[in-house]
């Protein structure tokens, strides 16, 4: 459990620092490396390994309905609420861990997690080092700049050394969690390092906890706006799912759900850029691209072209039915990347937002209020949504 590892001796003087597990991260290696990695990591989000993990997600889901029903028809502040509420599922699907965000939010955990998200903007080379990668290792190496605190870096790397080292002693353990699987690649034939495991699990709490919480916001935000949606939207679940728990295959017959979801990503993308290296030279479109550039994807730009997508800033799900995505370019909606670098938790994202929605329309009208920003307000540098008051409504 999370609480007993808030006073755990700092593993620093035992030689396990943040720098060699954040390097052995799988969003930033490279070529062999990377496949390898990528392709022990995979099995981790089966659809029988996702399958497993819909009673803990419910769980979780419950807990936040519990919590905005306390509200009393007052302004809910919906990104405190998602984040605490993503939280608790990353660290129960994935590590084991109880944290219980949703109700003590000053837990160390939760207040790292936070801090992790307030990058230094102001600092220009802070800036450098996120936009530019090649410019910004070498500052890195010049300055010892870290976009993340020490502390903060230190505190995550300690949990998992920690959580690593208890499971191991619990070698009769049945769970099949994100951890499990990466240590059993690491104890059968070694396939990965300490340093390799420590490094997912780092990128998993940070990859799956704003994008998740942001996603959920942004769509509560736009059926509330909309309400012949949301009621739509929900007369799909009352007829598809009833009053059971969703899971894995029961939200695979909630089609409209589908298209909701998509249609609010493409408005407000999780991820409004993404950088891609080139390993060869390339000629597109009369473009020469060398070997070695960074190339950035402007995923929100595309996402809002009218080449691709007519009166784009109007929130229409039937955008993603059937007939509307037929003949429509293949990466003109990329929320989750493309390619074979494309997010590996895709799938387990969308479950995640899927059955905390589901629980939320079923038993919440939601409604904008006075205190409502229109339109949304949401950070300069990520996009992720900030101020989201809206009404909850039995």
């Amino acid at each position: 459990q999370i609480k007993e590892f808030h006073h755990f001796p700092n593993r620093m003087k035992m030689g396990v620092t943040p720098e060699r597990p954040m390097s052995k991260m799988l969003n930033i290696l490279d070529n062999e490396e990377w496949r390898r990695v990528r392709h022990l990591c995979t099995p981790a989000f089966s659809g029988n390994k996702l399958r497993s993990m819909s009673a803990q997600i419910n769980q979780c889901a419950r807990l936040l309905m519990s919590n905005l029903e306390t509200n009393n028809d007052q302004p809910v502040d919906v990104v405190k609420h998602m984040g605490a509420f993503s939280m608790d599922v990353i660290a129960s699907v994935a590590f084991g861990l109880d944290i219980d965000s949703q109700k003590d939010p000053n837990d160390p955990f939760i207040r790292h997690a936070r801090k992790s998200f307030k990058p230094n903007i102001k600092n220009p080379l802070t800036l450098l080092m996120i936009f530019v990668p090649a410019i910004g290792a070498i500052l890195k190496k010049i300055f010892n700049l870290k976009i993340l605190p020490e502390d903060t870096s230190q505190f995550f790397v300690n949990i998992l050394d920690h959580a690593m080292e208890a499971r191991k002693k619990d070698s009769g353990t049945s769970r099949v969690d994100f951890l499990q699987l990466l240590l059993k690649a690491h104890e059968e034939g070694n396939q990965l390092s300490h340093d390799e495991v420590l490094g997912q699990g780092f990128i998993f709490f940070f990859a799956g906890y704003s994008t998740i919480s942001s996603a959920i916001t942004n769509t509560a935000y736009l059926l509330a706006l909309h309400p012949e949606i949301q009621e739509r939207l929900l007369n799909e679940i009352q007829e598809q799912i009833g009053e059971e728990d969703p899971n894995y295959d029961s939200l695979q017959r909630l089609e409209y759900m589908d298209c909701v979801l998509n249609e609010s990503l493409r408005l407000y993308s999780p991820a409004i850029r993404v950088n891609r290296t080139c390993n060869e030279d390339v000629t597109v479109k009369g473009m020469h691209i060398p070997k070695g550039m960074v190339v950035l994807i402007p995923i929100q730009a595309i996402q809002m072209d009218p080449e691709h997508w007519p009166d784009p800033e109007r929130f229409d799900p039937d955008r993603f039915t059937p007939e509307q995505k037929e003949g429509r370019h293949p990466l003109a909606w990329q929320p989750f990347g493309a390619g074979p670098r494309h997010c590996i938790g895709m799938r387990l994202a969308l479950i995640e937002m899927k059955i905390a929605l589901v629980h939320m329309i079923r038993k919440f009208q939601v409604e904008v209020c006075s205190e409502t920003n229109i339109p949304l307000k949401r950070e300069k540098m990520g996009g992720a949504p900030q101020d989201v008051y809206l009404l909850m409504k039995h």
